[in-house]
């Protein structure tokens, strides 16, 4: 609710939470009122995330003209979903949405993602807001990117592994990794190979990513578990780590996804003859010795 200063008066002397827990958010020039303890009951969203660890003297989003003030740059009438998110802990449906004030499905999509209102699993929101068959197009879509970012993971390994024939020939235990960090603003940092790699190749595998770095981070907020499960069964000794990390810096909390995965193979002699053209030199010699043994 926007600040309403009679309404506001009489709501306070009826509310359990002290007047020192009241704060104003300032969105996009539009003002609400609300208590700290309201946002930090959701401590995994952003609101929640900087009013839990941050007083007000240090909070990123203090307005140092304004005490108890807290400026954000977002749409203040949009940020009305928000806000009744922490209050009432539930996401209105977007026939719910349009009623009061006009908004499109990508828009209340858009904010929720900012701010870090968590929707899964499906809310009443998503389950209303595209017809059965645009849902379906929809999880194609999805569907699309995934296949398409597991399979550039598993070249990069393959491109990566074959720079390092001689070290696989020779060292009965071998050892690649491949270090990537997707961020929720879209970009891609970190991009690192162990044992280091030509820096041309290096250019192209990670050139091979920048096609992720909007949905990237998203993919592995929603599917990361399964990706990893994924890209360890199908890829032999593969091993994942996917580690979500949340860092302040000068534009808010950051968050993103690093990522650590690599291949762990060694290998046996007869292994290696058991599985290739050899083989069926190896059985015939084998064979020809049965054959030759004397006769007890």
């Amino acid at each position: 609710m926007q600040t309403n200063g009679t309404a506001n008066a009489n709501d306070e002397s009826n509310n359990i939470f002290p007047a020192s827990d009241k704060i104003i958010l300032n969105v996009g020039g539009i003002k609400y009122e609300t208590y700290r303890s309201t946002l930090t009951s959701f401590p995994t969203t952003l609101l929640g995330s900087i009013f839990y660890h941050y007083s007000d003297k240090d909070n990123p989003l203090a307005d140092p003209n304004h005490e108890k003030e807290f400026f954000i740059d977002r749409d203040g009438h949009l940020f009305h979903y928000i806000m009744q998110f922490y209050r009432t802990g539930k996401i209105p449906t977007m026939e719910q949405a349009i009623g009061l004030i006009p908004i499109t499905a990508q828009e209340l999509e858009d904010e929720l993602e900012y701010f870090k209102i968590p929707t899964y699993p499906p809310s009443s929101f998503s389950a209303t807001t595209l017809s059965p068959s645009l849902l379906s197009l929809r999880h194609k879509m999805i569907a699309t990117e995934i296949d398409s970012f597991t399979s550039t993971l598993s070249n990069a390994l393959l491109t990566i592994s074959s720079q390092f024939k001689k070290e696989f020939f020779f060292k009965r235990q071998f050892q690649i990794r491949l270090e990537i960090t997707f961020h929720n603003n879209e970009r891609i940092t970190d991009f690192n190979i162990h044992p280091s790699v030509n820096s041309t190749i290096k250019t192209q595998l990670q050139k091979s990513f920048d096609c992720f770095a909007m949905l990237g981070y998203a993919m592995l907020d929603r599917f990361g578990e399964e990706i990893g499960r994924y890209m360890t069964t199908t890829v032999q000794g593969c091993t994942w780590e996917c580690k979500k990390v949340e860092e302040f810096g000068w534009g808010g909390l950051q968050q993103m996804y690093k990522v650590k995965i690599g291949v762990e193979n060694s290998f046996e002699h007869d292994d290696v003859l058991n599985n290739c053209c050899l083989s069926s030199i190896s059985d015939s010699l084998g064979s020809c010795d049965g054959s030759n043994e004397p006769m007890s």
